[in-house]
């Protein structure tokens, strides 16, 4: 229905439910709310909200309606980005022109991030000196210049600076801020005795699970060297849940309880990340679990965690 039209009966109800298209951005239905009824839920191709007639005018549902506009549009073309080669990416963060809807200060940190995600093998020298070039520039936003700069540490192996990032006193990260730290040293094959410790205490502490989860994945990144204080913080603190968080607790006590020359990197996804058949983003590598290493004797995947991690 056209907006006047929604608008018209809406305004006929104190209360109701309108829903829209999600690809279109037209409404499809407008309810009265009541709260007995059921009206049931929008799919995935409807959005819904509950409105008051009182407050809604014509400039409401226009602005509902471009903003859906504008995430498809978002949405396609951060589709585009993802699914082009790494040099078209980097040219993109070199250029530095964001033409609306997109914008420097979310976009340059998706492409930063989706760069390390999927495409971190083609981080090779020369790529990696152009890259650089990039850090503490209006090309990127101030959390894209971070990202990159310890994105770069981590791959030249300096683990010293990135642990003293770690420790320093004065910085207080965001949760993604410190996910990405974490992963940085990981990445540089670090077994520091006091990083492992702060991860074994941060899966023991209150709070949202994904933090702990992301704590857990990094131990088991870190690999063999935080046996056995991880093991058992894990143990007491990851409990059986939903399958999933069954078995990835179950797999990384395995990692952990294990030689490292026992695993290798997996062959399914780039150092635990996949990018999905469909749509943007990136997605944690069902194969691995995230931790982005596979025993190299499958057969052994479940014993050894039954064996020896008690």
């Amino acid at each position: 229905m056209t907006i006047d039209e929604a608008l018209t009966k809406i305004k006929q109800k104190d209360r109701c439910w309108v829903i829209w298209d999600s690809d279109t951005g037209e409404v499809l239905s407008v309810d009265r709310f009541e709260r007995n009824n059921s009206l049931g839920s929008p799919n995935r191709c409807q959005i819904g909200r509950l409105l008051t007639s009182a407050n809604i005018s014509r400039t409401v549902l226009e602005l509902q309606e471009r903003d859906i506009l504008r995430a498809n549009l978002r949405g396609r073309i951060l589709t585009e980005w993802y699914e082009a080669p790494f040099e078209n990416v980097l040219l993109l963060l070199e250029r530095g022109q964001y033409e609306e809807p997109m914008q420097k200060d979310f976009d340059s940190d998706y492409l930063v991030d989706h760069l390390w995600k999927v495409h971190r093998d083609d981080w090779q020298p020369v790529a990696r000196v152009r890259l650089s070039t990039l850090i503490a520039t209006d090309l990127l936003s101030p959390s894209a210049s971070q990202h990159l700069g310890w994105c770069l540490h981590a791959l030249d192996g300096r683990e010293a600076d990135l642990l003293a990032l770690w420790r320093n006193p004065a910085s207080t990260y965001p949760y993604n801020d410190t996910w990405h730290l974490m992963e940085c040293l990981a990445h540089t094959g670090t077994k520091d005795a006091g990083l492992i410790n702060d991860l074994v205490r941060m899966i023991g502490q209150d709070g949202l699970f994904e933090p702990r989860r992301i704590a857990v994945r990094t131990l088991a990144q870190i690999g063999h060297a935080a046996w056995p204080e991880a093991a058992a913080a894990i143990r007491s603190n990851i409990r059986d849940g939903e399958p999933w968080i069954t078995a990835f607790r179950d797999r990384a006590l395995e990692r952990i309880g294990s030689p490292d020359e026992e695993w290798t990197r997996c062959s399914h996804c780039c150092f635990g990340y996949i990018h999905p058949q469909k749509g943007h983003g990136v997605a944690e590598c069902p194969a691995c679990f995230g931790i982005g290493v596979t025993r190299i004797d499958s057969r052994r995947h479940s014993s050894f965690a039954n064996e020896n991690i008690s």
